[in-house]
């Protein structure tokens, strides 16, 4: 079976979730079970001619993070890319960034009652623990921003970072549709003022 188009199970409706409205307008929306990353399909699909594309997936095999860093996580944890080829040239890159990363903390403290906060440049924090993460790759003025958020421990995870792992479920079990949904709204108010008209 060719798993990098597996289309998941989930209970997930991930077009309803974006509701295709607002910034989302017009976008691909495909939500799979297993890929390599889902940063490369964003590309893949605005290579292809797509104007913008969220990308969702259960597993990623191949994901990764800053500086060719590699991403590594378990099931069931949140791993989405919303690619987009209007960003405004004149974007403060670094700026977007860690705007992503207080946007996205401050979701997670105001609708779920967990204190995430963020630690430039882009990781997202809970305690010691880092518990995700937000990459934003850039080429001309199409971006691919890609976000990983930990949802379940994995203690095999620890062996392979540097820095202390943490997980949502520590604190707080959370849903992940709910946790995808408030991202993609988090996500598009960040963005909007960075969007080509």
């Amino acid at each position: 079976m060719d798993t990098e188009h597996c289309i998941s199970r989930d209970e997930i409706d991930l077009g309803k979730i974006v509701g295709r409205g607002g910034i989302f307008e017009g976008f691909a929306v495909s939500m799979l079970d297993e890929i390599g990353s889902t940063q490369d399909e964003g590309w893949k699909l605005l290579r292809g001619g797509e104007s913008g594309a969220v990308v969702v997936a259960n597993r990623q095999s191949n994901g990764r993070g800053r500086c060719g860093r590699k991403w590594h996580g378990c099931a069931g944890n949140v791993y989405m890319t919303i690619a987009l080829s209007n960003l405004n040239g004149d974007t403060d890159l670094q700026a977007l960034s860690f705007q992503m990363a207080e946007g996205v903390s401050a979701m997670f403290t105001e609708k779920f009652g967990v204190a995430v906060h963020p630690k430039a440049p882009n990781d997202l924090m809970l305690g010691d623990g880092k518990i995700g993460g937000i990459l934003i790759e850039f080429a001309g003025t199409s971006a691919a921003i890609g976000v990983g958020i930990n949802l379940i421990a994995d203690d095999r995870l620890q062996s392979q970072c540097s820095q202390q792992v943490g997980s949502l479920d520590e604190f707080k079990s959370l849903k992940r549709d709910e946790v995808i949904s408030a991202l993609c709204t988090t996500i598009g108010e960040v963005l909007a003022p960075s969007i080509s008209g």
